[in-house]
C-alpha cells in the first residue's frame, strides 16, 4: 500500500513524452486527405453525436497507413483514392 505522499512523489518523477516526430509522417496529399474525410462523413455522419470528421478518423487512417501498412496496402489505398 502506498501513501498519498508516496504516490505524489512517484507521479512527479514521470514526464509526458516529448518526441512527437512520429505524428509528422503522412502518406496522403491534402486533396486525398480531404477526400478521405468526406468518405468518412458519408460512412459515419454527424447526428446527435460527432461523426467521423469530428473524431479525426481521416487523420487516424493517414497515420495508420503511413506507419503500420505495408507498401502494397499503401499503394492500394492511393489507387482507390485516385
Amino acid at each position: 500500500m502506498l501513501s498519498s505522499s508516496s504516490l505524489s512523489a512517484l507521479a512527479a518523477s514521470f514526464s509526458a513524452p516529448t518526441d512527437f516526430s512520429r505524428r509528422k509522417k503522412t502518406l496522403l496529399a491534402p486533396g486525398q486527405l480531404a477526400l478521405l474525410q468526406e468518405l468518412g462523413d458519408i460512412i459515419i455522419p454527424a447526428t446527435d453525436t460527432p461523426g467521423a470528421s469530428a473524431a479525426g478518423v481521416h487523420h487516424f487512417i493517414d497515420h495508420f497507413i503511413a506507419y503500420c501498412a505495408g507498401k502494397q496496402e499503401q499503394q492500394q489505398l492511393l489507387a482507390i483514392l485516385t
